[in-house]
């Protein structure tokens, strides 16, 4: 995919949260969330390639507090299955030994 087809995606994906930001407020039981601006949205994209694309208000500060909830569920998720893993490798030998 070309960088301009990517950063074209990324300004439609923000035209797209921009015109539906009124709809939404921000979670006021939580502190930090409740004094963040709703209309401020930016997205920040980094390739595996080592490519950096932005859009959006991607300079201005933010809180992590509910995404920082899925990024450790993933951690978790990707432990687990490494135990898994594991686990399944040790009950194959142990299998193929007898």
């Amino acid at each position: 995919m070309k960088s301009e087809e990517v950063t074209r995606i990324l300004e439609n994906a923000i035209r797209i949260g921009k015109g539906v930001i009124r709809y939404g407020s921000v979670a006021s039981y939580i502190p930090e969330l409740a004094k963040a601006d709703k209309n401020k949205l930016g997205i920040c994209l980094y390739t595996i390639d080592g490519n950096q694309f932005e859009t959006g208000n991607t300079e201005d500060r933010f809180t992590i507090q509910s995404i920082s909830k899925v990024m450790a569920l993933w951690k978790r998720l990707e432990q687990s299955l490494c135990l898994i893993m594991w686990a399944w490798s040790r009950r194959e030998r142990l299998l193929t030994h007898w």
